[in-house]
């Protein structure tokens, strides 16, 4: 099935879709993660909480200070790692229409995942500015499911991609916590 699943992913890889076909799935993309998802979340973890009645995670105003930075910096880092797959990879996140070329620049120098990073702190800093238990435990769950595919399913289809050169990048950079290494001249 593994072999299969990994096949499958080489006959996307080599399938080509135009800057216009990538935009569009791009944008409904940013729908879904960026309103619906989001959206779905806050109404289920509203009921959850009264439920559970759990009560905030933080006091007003410590819940915005400390979740406005992770919302703010986790968008950032999600959006610029999208922005390096379309822009120097040449296709999108999505393993249907994936990147043709094996991006190395910023801010996959960082980490090998800064997009599941930066999803996970926004997702999570969300939950903490709302003040919502549920909200940002349920985040957490997501997040780990997602480094979970990565680590176990996307690594390998990279590795089939794209051969040594993403071994030797996979060797060199951090799966998930961002090094900030001066480079050597």
């Amino acid at each position: 099935m593994k072999k299969e699943f990994l096949n499958k992913f080489v006959r996307w890889h080599k399938q080509h879709y135009s800057r216009r076909q990538k935009i569009i799935f791009l944008v409904i993309q940013g729908i879904f993660f960026l309103l619906l998802l989001p959206l779905l979340l806050f109404l289920a973890s509203q009921k959850l909480d009264k439920i559970f009645d759990f009560s905030q995670i933080l006091l007003f105003p410590f819940n915005i200070c400390l979740g406005a930075p992770l919302f703010v910096g986790g968008l950032f880092f999600s959006a610029w790692a999208v922005w390096a797959q379309f822009k120097i990879g040449q296709g999108t996140p999505a393993p249907i229409m994936p990147a043709q070329k094996l991006v190395i620049k910023a801010p996959y120098t960082y980490c090998r995942n800064p997009m599941g990073l930066g999803f996970g702190l926004w997702l999570i800093g969300f939950g903490v500015v709302f003040n919502s238990f549920s909200f940002t435990l349920i985040s957490v769950f997501l997040s780990v499911l997602l480094l979970l595919y990565y680590k176990f399913i996307e690594e390998e289809e990279l590795a089939v991609k794209f051969g040594q050169e993403y071994l030797e990048y996979k060797k060199r950079t951090s799966f998930l916590m961002p090094t900030f290494r001066r480079k050597k001249s």
